[in-house]
């Protein structure tokens, strides 16, 4: 990961801001929500790494995704869209 990356904790941070306050994960949920930040932070440093652009493009990126996620309540699905 370059130093230019988005680190780890900075996206957990992001992720337990995001997350509605009347939820909370279960401790069974610890393992795949650490597999899956981890595995988005890999993603964003590699199409970091490929395009060689700045941590403000990387962030931008980031929030198109999140904005679905904080316009719809619903779970979303993507085998249903």
């Amino acid at each position: 990961m370059s130093q230019d990356s988005i680190s780890l904790g900075e996206l957990i941070s992001l992720s337990r801001k995001l997350m509605a306050k009347e939820w909370e994960p279960k401790e069974e949920h610890q393992a795949v929500i650490a597999r899956s930040i981890e595995f988005i932070s890999d993603e964003l440093a590699e199409l970091q790494e490929a395009l060689r652009c700045p941590n403000s493009f990387i962030v931008e990126i980031a929030n198109r995704v999140v904005s679905e996620y904080k316009t719809n309540q619903i779970i979303i699905r993507r085998d249903e869209e």
